[in-house]
């Protein structure tokens, strides 16, 4: 099989795990009777800065450095799929964001974990708008 083509079948088939882990998501929520169907917009605000701050932890951050540095080697299979997964904040974004829906809806103690993760995306955000009005100011 070619590269191109390999390289799509991985991505069909980690694009595939993706739906089933949604459905299998629903599915569990569906037979414990506690299908969610409503939140705050502060808890929703909350997630979201969790899914920033845990994407950009992957994607970016040095301490992952040896996760991206070890699937970095793969050239072709689920490796080389997986290195790309992890180096594209919109892939591991919509990953990530299946991980923090779930686990808000599983347990509330999950909620304090995304607290504290929001409270570290609103210091990173802060710290790319203070980097840029630096670069401005020093241009």
């Amino acid at each position: 099989m070619n590269s191109k083509k390999e390289k799509y079948l991985w991505h069909f088939l980690t694009s595939t795990l993706y739906i089933f882990l949604l459905l299998l998501s629903i599915l569990f929520f569906y037979i414990k009777g506690k299908i969610p169907t409503e939140i705050s917009v502060f808890d929703f605000l909350i997630l979201g800065l969790a899914t920033f701050r845990l994407t950009y932890l992957f994607v970016n951050d040095a301490v992952m450095d040896f996760l991206r540095d070890y699937f970095g080697k793969f050239e072709r299979g689920v490796g080389k799929s997986i290195s790309e997964l992890i180096t594209c904040p919109w892939c591991v974004g919509i990953w990530i964001a299946l991980l923090v829906g779930f686990l808000y809806f599983l347990s509330p103690l999950a909620w304090f974990f995304f607290f504290i993760l929001a409270l570290a995306g609103l210091g990173t955000f802060a710290h790319f708008l203070s980097s840029l009005f630096v670069k401005k100011a020093n241009s």
